[in-house]
Order: structure tokens, then sequence, then C-alpha cells
């Protein structure tokens, strides 16, 4: 009986042990979520957890953890958030631009690490856009614009092309439009450009980030033609021979060319004149109808739909 009585004393101690609830056991501790991420900038970000139970056992670390692996874990990068149960938050700090990231909250006890669901973030960066083909060109303006394919994360905040006679333009200079602000595509007016130059175009997006410019192109703007006036030969009393050679068509087609006279310098198409077909290249030209004895100043001339471009005077005196 005293046996008996004996054994029933000790099991009721060792079943009192077993679910005595002071006593500590191996329960991990909880941690519910991971803080939706914010504050995200270019190079850094905001992220937390909520930790509603330790488990029974001291909280050594908590905080998060990222990557740009998904299942990021401590051993990767991470940041410390001091404190035990409750919210917390940190700041992501040295990332980079426009890059997407992994992050998990964590909390590490004496039985190991507890990681919370997993989040994903891209960082902001500067827009991607592309720079739309010259059309339009005159010799006082051009057309052009862009397409912006990503926004970088942050509004567009203004958008346009610029342009200058040297490559690399940016908006620190005044030729430049303005175009509004959002994604898509959208066309532009280059205005004020002087004749027969060439200019370089990019086309460029702003957002909170910076500015970005597309590829840069490059055009020539149209210009009356350049021609040159030949030596006057074969000169009899009432005709001479003379042409040119039509060296640039300034961008345009030239419609018509040959050569103009008069008993004054720098003779016009208004007054007499040979046509000498179309086109660049040589041409000659006969004069005549002219008086005995009399000093002639004599001219190539070139048209295009920009105007009439001259060759330097030619004197001669009929026989």
């Amino acid at each position: 009986m005293k046996k008996y009585f004996l054994f029933i004393i000790l099991l009721g101690a060792i079943i009192s042990c077993t679910v005595d609830p002071d006593i500590p056991g191996k329960n991990q501790p909880t941690l519910d979520f991971t803080t939706p991420v914010s504050n995200i900038t270019s190079i850094s970000a905001r992220s937390g957890g909520l930790i509603s139970s330790n488990g029974g056992h001291v909280i050594i670390e908590r905080g998060i953890c990222w990557s740009t692996n998904t299942s990021p874990t401590i051993s990767n990068s991470k940041v410390i958030s001091n404190g035990g149960v409750g919210n917390f938050s940190c700041d992501i700090n040295g990332l980079i631009t426009g890059t997407n990231y992994y992050v998990r909250a964590f909390v590490t006890t004496t039985t190991g690490t507890v990681y919370a669901n997993q989040l994903s973030f891209t960082t902001l960066s500067t827009p991607t856009m592309t720079t739309s083909g010259i059309s339009s060109i005159t010799n006082s303006s051009a057309t052009s614009g862009g397409n912006i394919t990503n926004s970088g994360g942050s509004n567009i905040t203004a958008r346009g092309v610029c342009w200058s006679t040297t490559p690399g333009p940016t908006i620190s200079l005044s030729t430049k439009t303005v175009n509004g602000t959002g994604n898509g595509s959208y066309t532009s007016l280059l205005s004020g450009l002087a004749p027969g130059t060439m200019y370089f175009v990019r086309a460029y997006a702003t957002n909170i980030v910076g500015t970005s410019y597309g590829g840069e192109l490059s055009f020539t703007t149209q210009n009356i033609p350049s021609v040159t006036t030949n030596s006057v030969t074969s000169i009899t009393s009432s005709s001479a021979i003379c042409g040119g050679n039509v060296v640039s068509n300034g961008g345009a087609t030239v419609t018509a060319r040959g050569i103009c006279w008069s008993t004054t310098v720098n003779p016009t198409i208004a007054n007499s004149r040979t046509i000498n077909g179309s086109g660049s290249g040589p041409f000659s030209s006969a004069m005549t109808g002219l008086l005995s004895g009399r000093t002639y100043y004599v001219r190539a001339y070139a048209t295009n739909s920009w105007g009439t471009a001259y060759g330097s005077n030619i004197a001669f005196t009929t026989n």
C-alpha cells in the first residue's frame, strides 16, 4: 500500500513539471508580417514587421533583411531594430538605382531565426525613353519628339527635346522645348534655327530622381544653293559664253539654274538671264543680244525652294 502511495505522488510531480506554463518551452516567436515597403527612393526604402509573441524566449535580434534574389536571409544584407515584442521599422540604405529587391522581416531568439512573408519593391530611377526621328526640316525649323517607355517609378514632371550645334545637348541650354508631363510619346517643334547648319538633338524627361535623355540624332537645316561663276569666254561684239557650277543644293532640289547679266554690278534673275535646266553640277550658257563695246557683269545663279543664290560677279567687255 505504501509503495502504491509513493508511486502516485511521484507521478503527480512529473506531470506537474511537464505542463507548468511558467517554465519556458521550445516555442518559436510569432512574427506576424513584413510591413509594406514605403519611402522608396533611388537608393533607399523603409520596411519593418510585427512580433506578437517571443515564444517564451529572449529576442536576441530583430530587423529586416533584403537581397536581389528571392527568400533573403540574415546572411544577406540586413538592418537591426532594437527592441522586443511589437511593431518595428527600419531604413534600408545603400541600394542600387532602378533595381528590384526582395525583403523579409526577421526575429532571432535562442531557438533560431524566424522570417515573415516576403515582399518586393523596385528602387526609383530616371526615366527610360527614345528620341523620335527628325522630320519636316526647313531652313529655320524641324520636328522631333520622344517616347517615354518607363517613368522610373515616379511622375514625369517635364519632357521635351533639347538641341545644339555641338554634340550632347542638355536641358541647361535655352534651346529646348517643354512638352508637358507624363508617359508616352510627344512631338516637339524646333524653331529659330540657322539655315544650312548641323544640329544635334536629344529627347529628355525629368522625374524626382533626375533627367534622362534619349539617343542623339543629327540633321542639317536647309539653305539656298551654293554656286560658282565660270570665266567668260568666246566674247564677240554681241555674244559671250559663261556658266557656273552648283556645288550644293542647300538641302532642297535646285529647280532652276543659269546665268544673269547686266551693265550694272550684281545682276539678278530680274535682269537678262538664261535657264539651264535644274539640279546640281556644272553648266554652260550663251549670252546673246549684247551691244558692241559695252562692259557687262555676269553671275551664275541657282534656285531652290528657299531662294536664289548667286556666284561671284565677272566683268567683261564686248568687242
